[in-house]
């Protein structure tokens, strides 16, 4: 049975979040809202709860990174360097996921075998303080099936986990609405694995060049068409089969889950944000500029 918690984003009752909080340190999954999209939370230093994290999502053996509510706690599990600490005294709190050197605190199963671990520090109250009540690092993945957009609603959570994980922490659509931004520092150049909610100019501002990996989050099964310029209408028209026209991108993912029987998705691409911009060029077969 899965328990749900209406929470407010803005105040929410410190009771429910320490009761949760209390159920990940225990090693249950909870889903739990962020800024940018919902994640799937459990104790990252409990190896079975990391497990079972793994089978409820359908997951295949990748790295899961972890969430942390104050700065001075990145080093009790990794070794940051210079690069990475300017990430995080630039954007913590904030929508990116900073790729460091861990420490052996954290269960291998967590980095897939590897020496890296993903840090994140939401800007959000509900994730830093489930952290903080926990006294444990949470596990930060997307709360969806493998294969699946991610969620920004609880609406998501609960089409692919109810049933499934212990409790949902329900509080409205996220703000974002996009994943955050990765940056592995370990690499030299520093290496952007995903495009989300800041910018690529934003990232080389702090830390100068960097290399960009060719890194597609979700791509649907749907043929993507991204229309910058040109007649929507027209663009769709060469295309045969189920096809779906997106004029106003609010929500990339939730427009990704809607539209998982079509054939064809074209997107009229005018007053973007630059992470969408981003994400769907990311995904594009076809692109009209």
């Amino acid at each position: 049975m899965t328990k749900i918690y209406k929470v407010d984003p803005k105040e929410p009752n410190e009771a429910v979040l320490r009761e949760v909080a209390d159920m990940i340190k225990e090693g249950k999954l909870i889903a739990y809202p962020t800024e940018t999209v919902y994640g799937l939370g459990t104790n990252a230093l409990d190896e079975n709860a990391v497990k079972r994290l793994l089978e409820v999502k359908g997951r295949p053996r990748k790295p899961i990174s972890v969430v942390i509510s104050d700065l001075d706690h990145v080093e009790r599990i990794a070794e940051p360097n210079e690069v990475a600490m300017k990430l995080m005294e630039k954007f913590f709190p904030g929508p990116i996921t900073v790729i460091v050197k861990k420490k052996d605190t954290i269960p291998s199963i967590v980095t897939a075998g590897t020496d890296k671990i993903g840090i994140r520090m939401p800007d959000y109250k509900i994730p830093l303080k489930l952290a903080e009540f926990s006294g444990v690092p949470v596990t930060s993945t997307s709360a969806n099936i493998s294969g699946k957009p991610s969620p920004t609603k609880p609406e998501h959570v609960m089409e692919d986990f109810m049933g499934k994980i212990d409790a949902i922490l329900d509080a409205g659509e996220t703000p974002l609405k996009i994943e955050s931004t990765v940056v592995d520092t370990t690499t030299k150049p520093p290496r952007v694995l995903r495009v989300g909610a800041i910018s690529l100019n934003e990232i080389e501002k702090v830390v100068g060049e960097v290399e960009v990996l060719d890194y597609r989050a979700y791509k649907p099964k749907a043929k993507v068409v991204a229309v910058f310029k040109g007649d929507v209408e027209e663009v769709a028209g060469n295309f045969e089969g189920r096809v779906c026209i997106i004029r106003d991108v609010k929500d990339l993912m939730d427009v990704l889950r809607r539209c998982k029987d079509c054939d064809v998705i074209v997107f009229e691409c005018v007053n973007l944000s630059d992470a969408v911009r981003a994400r769907i060029e990311s995904i594009a077969d076809v692109i009209y500029d």
